[in-house]
């Protein structure tokens, strides 16, 4: 289930970044455009809370998520939340619209019609990009030892053990 693989991905973002300190998790990483693993988690977060937003309402839009610095500089703060996502996240899936805004230039929104389960293949999708960034600073600056998933998607895990078949 689509919803198991969500929930699977951010346990396991709370079990590699338990490892971190405060200070390690918020230090800006220059081979990350100067990013940290823990702004990396809060942008993971907050898509996140605006599927869960837009469920509710009807309308997602990714574009005005509240940004809380808190989730990217403390790793206990992080971790309650994710956990609270984990247990509230919904398994029906229904009609959803999504607004979004590709233009700097103007406020004008395109809106389409999308599903909870396609917005939640996106952020698993989304989830799996950033944990890949992350493993970089995880593993390089910090030396924490990451499970062989972490970061790479199933459909190169798969291409991947049947290779070595």
């Amino acid at each position: 289930m689509i919803v198991q693989q969500c929930k699977q991905l951010l346990q396991q973002l709370i079990d590699v970044t338990a490892k971190l300190s405060n200070e390690a998790y918020a230090q800006k990483i220059p081979l990350l455009g100067s990013a940290s693993v823990g702004s990396h988690t809060r942008h993971i977060i907050e898509f996140v809370q605006e599927m869960l937003k837009g469920y509710q309402l009807e309308c997602i839009n990714y574009d005005v998520r509240k940004r809380d610095i808190t989730l990217e500089a403390d790793v206990e703060a992080m971790h309650i939340v994710i956990q609270q996502i984990i247990d509230t996240l919904p398994v029906a899936d229904k009609k959803i619209q999504l607004r979004t805004n590709y233009n700097i230039n103007d406020n004008e929104a395109v809106v389409t019609v999308t599903s909870y389960q396609r917005e939640l293949i996106y952020n698993i999708e989304h989830i799996i990009h950033h944990m890949a960034l992350m493993r970089v600073a995880l593993e390089h600056y910090f030396k924490i030892e990451v499970p062989a998933d972490f970061g790479i998607a199933p459909s190169t895990l798969r291409y991947q053990y049947e290779c070595v078949q």
